[in-house]
């Protein structure tokens, strides 16, 4: 009896060390792996507005979906993706909703939700905003998620160095009045510092006027597709105001506004341009003096730009 319990505890002491070995194993390979996903990040270089040259993800930048890397979504998952590849600055589209929340999406024109995979509700005209309750219900490409102003601060407060760059679209007064008191209000409700690091772009001197009335920036661009002023009146108006850090144009309007440039950075001001998603694009305005750019893909490695590639596995 003694050797057959002898026999017993020797295989049981067999068997609780193999096990210590298998969690052990395991737990290495899991130490590995962890290591393995941090290096995989580290590949990307933290892209913030004291970087060298700036890169702003327009519209959240672009988010793998159906295999193939989506635009235009201004979703949770294209600003969280973009965080975890470098990227700091985010510039997003905000519109009023029918019952006026603001929400992250460029406009309400039917092409819209044939690009992002989403079907039309009935019922709603041209050119129509949705209520708050359907634009949250429709998902984007079937597993992305419609972000709303409130989601937004949420996610800055977490991530203490994120910058939001608006693009509020409207040159009505009455419309810019309405989506920055929100911006101000829900803002404060959540964390009033992080106003500090919302970025306004303003389109004309009276917009810049009408945000100045409900709370002063830190930082403004002047985005110049809606403007008409001439170049020496946007340099007069960049030189006496301190805040406005930074003109961004497209280059459609080169010709118009190359003129700009020198007069903008012999102040110690920025010049972007938007937007742009491979490096040949970005080669020729870098070379003159252009500080940053928008872009949907973009994202800086050690070694140089490179296209993101976004969660593989949505």
């Amino acid at each position: 009896m003694r050797k057959l319990w002898g026999k017993i505890l020797s295989l049981l002491t067999i068997v609780s060390l193999c096990a210590c070995s298998a969690q052990e194993t395991e737990g290495k390979q899991e130490e590995v792996k962890g290591k393995q996903n941090i290096k995989q990040k580290q590949e990307y270089t933290i892209n913030t507005l004291d970087s060298e040259e700036l890169l702003i993800a327009h519209a959240m930048g672009s988010v793998k979906a159906k295999g193939i890397n989506q635009r235009f979504t201004n979703s949770k998952e294209a600003l969280l993706d973009n965080y975890n590849e470098g990227i700091r600055a985010f510039e997003t589209d905000l519109n009023l909703t029918s019952d006026d929340r603001l929400v992250a999406r460029h406009d309400w024109k039917d092409y819209l939700y044939q690009t992002l995979g989403q079907k039309k509700p009935e019922g709603v005209g041209t050119n129509k905003p949705l209520s708050y309750k359907s634009f949250k219900s429709l998902m984007i490409h079937d597993t992305i998620h419609p972000l709303d102003f409130e989601e937004i601060i949420q996610i800055m407060k977490e991530k203490k160095d994120i910058y939001l760059v608006t693009d509020t679209k409207d040159n009505n007064l009455d419309i810019i009045k309405k989506q920055f008191k929100y911006i101000v209000n829900k803002t404060k409700e959540v964390d009033e510092s992080i106003l500090n690091r919302i970025i306004v772009q303003v389109y004309t001197r009276d917009m810049y006027d009408m945000v100045e009335q409900i709370h002063h920036f830190d930082k403004v661009i002047y985005t110049l597709y809606q403007s008409a002023d001439t170049n020496e009146q946007i340099r007069d108006f960049v030189k006496d105001h301190d805040n406005v850090f930074a003109i961004t144009f497209s280059p459609d309007l080169w010709e118009k506004r190359k003129n700009a440039i020198p007069m903008i950075k012999d102040m110690g001001k920025k010049v972007y341009m938007n937007t742009f998603n491979t490096e040949e694009e970005l080669a020729s305005y870098r070379s003159i003096g252009v500080d940053g750019f928008y872009t949907d893909e973009l994202r800086q490695k050690q070694n140089g730009l490179v296209i993101t590639t976004g969660n593989i596995n949505r």
